[in-house]
């Protein structure tokens, strides 16, 4: 009877062990997008820091309650493409909404800021873990003269995607003066789009004047790190 009822303790220890050491070993994960919750009382975020895996993406949720105020995310830093590192759109309550560029951001703290309300700030904790790349364009430019380009009053280039992207910028210069620009959509990974940087009054002076020039285009994808090519154009056709 006596080594029956140890028998059954031991069952009764060895399961309680067995259920507590995943609590023990497998703590909650920072991995996960986290969650930017604006105070049902306007106006401030609750819990910054907010705590995300690299690689993952923030989301913003303005609850509503007695707060009727939109909100919105925009951080603090600069990104390569010379814009917000990260933003949000604006939200009215008993929304939510994605941080875009979050998911891009290396280990570390981020201050962000709503810009509909002083004094609204708050900080994004990146922790370990691997980010999504940044979005490149490289740009190759099929202009074959000068000739070319005056006549088209445009410079026609190839635009070739890492992966599918935002809005792109195109800039495309002659030493410091930019002579052409563009903007265009969305780019899906996978192949090159013929894109044409129109003149500008400058830019085709520029260009006219010139026996031979050498054209800089460069391309920046929305969160992306920008690329540029070169090429030398002579007047002929």
């Amino acid at each position: 009877m006596e080594r029956s009822k140890r028998r059954s303790r031991f069952r009764l220890v060895a399961t309680a062990f067995a259920v507590a050491v995943p609590l023990v070993l497998v703590p909650v994960s920072s991995a996960g997008a986290v969650t930017i919750t604006a105070a049902e009382d306007c106006c401030s975020f609750i819990g910054s820091p907010f705590s995300q895996g690299a690689g993952t993406g923030a989301v913003l949720s303005n609850p509503g309650g007695t707060n009727t105020a939109p909100h919105n995310v925009y951080s603090k830093g600069t990104g390569p493409d010379g814009g917000s590192l990260f933003y949000s759109k604006t939200i009215g309550p008993g929304a939510t909404t994605p941080v875009d560029g979050t998911e891009y951001l290396t280990a570390g703290r981020y201050p962000f800021f709503c810009t509909l309300h002083s004094g609204m700030n708050g900080v994004l904790q990146v922790t370990a873990g691997k980010p999504v790349p940044r979005p490149q364009v490289v740009p190759k430019i099929v202009s074959r003269s000068l000739s070319s380009v005056v006549g088209k009053g445009a410079v026609d280039l190839t635009l070739r995607p890492s992966a599918s992207t935002g809005p792109v910028r195109i800039t495309v210069a002659v030493g410091s003066k930019t002579v052409a620009t563009a903007r265009i959509g969305k780019l899906s990974s996978g192949g090159a789009k013929k894109v044409s940087a129109r003149l500008t009054s400058k830019g085709r002076k520029t260009i006219e004047q010139g026996r031979s020039v050498k054209l800089k285009a460069t391309a920046v994808a929305e969160f992306g790190s920008p690329r540029s090519t070169s090429k030398l154009l002579a007047a002929g056709r």
